[in-house]
């Protein structure tokens, strides 16, 4: 943005991987950071829209998953699909959602968690629920098949053309 780009965009956002974020992650840092962030950057560029976005999931670990969760866990290995990643994602995107709901969001884990019959993929790590990518949506444990990237495209369009309105 401060290099240029800047001056030639309308609208404008940043979005984490899933990777991103993690159990390990300092979750209230990363969100006071981006809040600066945003703020810096909204503040310096007035005439740009920013639109704010929501940590993407990863699935739910089904049977199979779970089995190879273990086999690594026997062997030493971290799983880099864990549940209590997803807990972490959805802390900071409630913080996102609480800071900038009503003013520009996509909520692009709403979007990846709720089933065509409008039901939420959820779970729950040590009593804390947590959302989860619908299987029905995903190529993988994180990314979106043609499905999901046609209800996300679609919503995201959504998004960008609610934003231009404003």
């Amino acid at each position: 943005m401060r290099d240029g780009m800047g001056r030639r965009v309308d609208i404008a956002l940043m979005k984490f991987c899933s990777l991103d974020i993690t159990s390990s992650t300092d979750v209230d840092a990363i969100f006071a950071r981006y809040r600066d962030t945003m703020a810096a950057l909204e503040r310096d560029f007035p005439s740009v829209t920013f639109i704010h976005v929501t940590v993407p999931l990863s699935t739910e670990p089904n049977l199979l998953s779970r089995l190879k969760t273990l086999v690594k866990k026997l062997l030493g290995r971290s799983d880099p699909f864990r549940q209590e990643d997803n807990v972490a994602r959805e802390r900071l995107n409630a913080l996102i959602r609480r800071e900038y709901g009503g003013r520009h969001l996509f909520d692009l884990a709403a979007i990846e968690s709720t089933k065509p019959d409008d039901t939420r993929v959820s779970g729950r790590y040590e009593n804390q629920e947590y959302f989860a990518l619908y299987d029905g949506y995903a190529s993988d444990r994180l990314h979106l098949n043609a499905v999901g990237s046609t209800v996300a495209a679609t919503a995201f369009l959504e998004a960008i053309a609610e934003a231009s309105r404003k």
